[in-house]
């Protein structure tokens, strides 16, 4: 663990790095993506704390954050912010074509820091069970309605996890 002085400076000069390599004009949200290595690394306390923090601080400039918890079959992103979503990502998969920016942000809960989280469902998915345009037109749902997209990625790799790092801010 860091203490907060530090961490908060990392988060700071990340965020620096970011705004200095993102073109100019672009319309669309950051994203960052976290993947673990193996389960219990740390990778989705960091994603939530940073999460909590840049929906606090960007929340001041009126830039939302969302973190996707895209791990569909550990995903605990609700757990570690206190929340109890009624609705999931599973919800916005299963909705397919029909998805816009306003069924994503009717299956997102709000933590008291801003955060908005789409969690990860409550039952084990398996992973083959989307694909990478499925997963791929979400992430482009979400980088359309807010400012800085945290995406929490399962341990094992997929094509469709994959496809998403490499279209990843950072």
């Amino acid at each position: 663990p860091l203490p907060t002085d530090e961490r908060a400076e990392a988060w700071e000069q990340a965020r620096h790095h970011m705004v200095a390599a993102a073109p100019a004009g672009k319309r669309h949200g950051r994203v960052i993506a976290f993947i673990k290595s193996v389960g219990g690394v740390g990778a989705t306390a960091l994603a939530t704390q940073m999460g909590c923090l840049m929906a606090a601080r960007e929340g001041t400039s009126g830039r939302e954050t969302c973190l996707l918890d895209m791990d569909l079959q550990f995903g605990n992103a609700a757990l570690y912010l206190g929340l109890a979503p009624a609705l999931t990502i599973a919800d916005l998969i299963a909705a397919g074509a029909r998805a816009d920016g306003a069924l994503l942000r009717s299956t997102t809960t709000e933590h008291k820091s801003g955060l908005l989280l789409l969690a990860a469902p409550p039952e084990i998915m398996p992973l083959e069970s989307v694909n990478a345009d499925q997963m791929g037109d979400i992430l482009d749902l979400a980088t359309q309605e807010f400012s800085n997209v945290l995406l929490d990625l399962p341990g094992r790799w997929t094509d469709w996890s994959l496809s998403l790092v490499a279209r990843a801010d950072a």
